[in-house]
């Protein structure tokens, strides 16, 4: 009965560490699309072209558009 606990527990520490770094990426991606946004802005702040933003950010001009 002890080893079958222990099984228990450390399934759901393995449960758990899948979610936390499940969570760490969708923050990662997250913060890339906001980074890639910001950048954007201001580059259309600046003037340069929707092509070459799309080129350096590798945003769709429709997303562009909306900033």
């Amino acid at each position: 009965m002890l080893s079958m606990e222990w099984d228990d527990n450390t399934y759901r520490e393995v449960l758990l560490e899948e979610g936390r770094e499940e969570g760490r990426q969708e923050g990662r991606e997250e913060g890339e699309v906001r980074a890639k946004q910001e950048m954007a802005r201001k580059l259309k702040e600046e003037g340069a072209e929707t092509a070459l933003i799309v080129e350096v950010t590798g945003m769709s001009e429709e997303e562009i558009a909306v900033l």
